[in-house]
């Protein structure tokens, strides 16, 4: 996985060199998801017993099936991935304490929201209003994109 994500986030960097911001920006985030993978079967693997109350609520077979719903949810790598960078990564103490309030979920919701534009020709805002991947992200942006995918990843 880590290979992948190492491979993936390459290939942002090519698309970015050959001015398709888009696509760059798409296969940056693919690169971030992938990347959470193991940290997501790390939990899968550290939770084989679930804790007494969610026993209660959930015989163990469907705690362990939510984990792997978990696994495939795209929204979720992300938010893992965001989590993991804030506990490693290497912050000055007011960016620490500005990164720590932002709502991960909504970032990782975002996040897929931006691949997905970056990836397909949608319909954003009824049958007139067309958002097509070369139209939804210019250079400045996409590279500051990549610069804080690539910080997230970590050492690829």
């Amino acid at each position: 996985m880590h290979r992948n994500a190492r491979r993936l986030f390459r290939d942002a960097l090519v698309l970015l060199e050959n001015g398709r911001y888009a696509g760059a920006v798409s296969m940056a985030i693919l690169a971030h998801e992938e990347a959470a993978k193991p940290l997501t079967l790390g939990v899968i693997a550290t939770e084989p017993n679930p804790s007494p109350l969610t026993a209660l609520v959930w015989p163990p077979k469907r705690v362990r099936k939510d984990l792997w719903r978990d696994f495939e949810d795209h929204t979720r790598k992300n938010a893992t991935a965001l989590r993991q960078h804030l506990l490693v990564g290497n912050f000055p103490p007011d960016v620490r304490e500005v990164l720590t309030k932002m709502d991960h979920e909504d970032m990782a919701e975002s996040y897929v929201r931006l691949r997905e534009r970056c990836t397909y020709v949608d319909c954003v805002q009824g049958a007139e209003r067309w958002s097509r991947p070369e139209a939804v992200i210019d250079r400045d942006t996409t590279v500051d994109y990549l610069w804080a995918i690539r910080k997230s990843l970590g050492r690829i």
